[in-house]
């Protein structure tokens, strides 16, 4: 995972005050490769471990996790169920992403300035239009770039998600050993 102190110094009034993370899958919680095992079509995609503890971790300290995928997949509803993403909060072979957050937003009476949405593509610009604090990464297609506010130095499933989790624990006032962690980690860079 690449160091993002120094690149986000600047960046991290961003994300005070959110309260829901809302993440796509293909390309953003996995480097956005499908893994074909065999005739049967089983299907196979990597996810980061750092990613996954960033989630759990931050769920611990209150802020609300969602998954709105484009693609239906058994892997990312396995994932899914590991992360102990409430399944009212995981919505997969959505094509319109807005729709589904602008829901969200309403079901838990939030403001645009309380949501993040990470995304990497076409399907997403919907749901980067809803939220407050659209996110995208570096392995994105550029058509997103017009709407993205922050673009992680971390590659999607390789990091992006806990330079996310980590910059909106800092950024807020949220009572854990782990801000208290990042929090020198963050003040060693001048």
């Amino acid at each position: 995972m690449l160091d993002y102190r120094q690149y986000a110094k600047d960046k991290l009034h961003l994300f005070k005050g959110i309260k829901l993370l809302v993440l796509d899958n293909d390309g953003v919680m996995t480097p956005g490769q499908v893994h074909y095992y065999d005739n049967q079509t089983s299907v196979g995609v990597t996810y980061s471990v750092l990613d996954g503890y960033a989630i759990a971790r931050s769920k611990k300290y209150g802020l609300h996790i969602a998954i709105i995928s484009g693609r239906q997949n058994k892997a990312l509803e396995y994932r899914a169920q590991v992360l102990k993403v409430d399944e009212n909060d995981f919505y997969v072979g959505v094509e319109d992403k807005g729709k589904f957050l602008q829901e969200l937003m309403n079901k838990y009476s939030l403001k645009a300035e309380e949501v993040a949405f990470v995304g990497d593509d076409f399907i997403d610009i919907s749901a980067f239009k809803v939220a407050g604090l659209p996110i995208t990464v570096p392995n994105r297609h550029p058509i997103v770039d017009r709407y993205a506010k922050y673009t992680t130095l971390n590659q999607g499933g390789l990091g992006a998600i806990r330079e996310v989790c980590d910059l909106i624990i800092l950024a807020n006032n949220v009572d854990s050993d782990m801000r208290d962690e990042l929090l020198k980690f963050w003040n060693e860079v001048e």
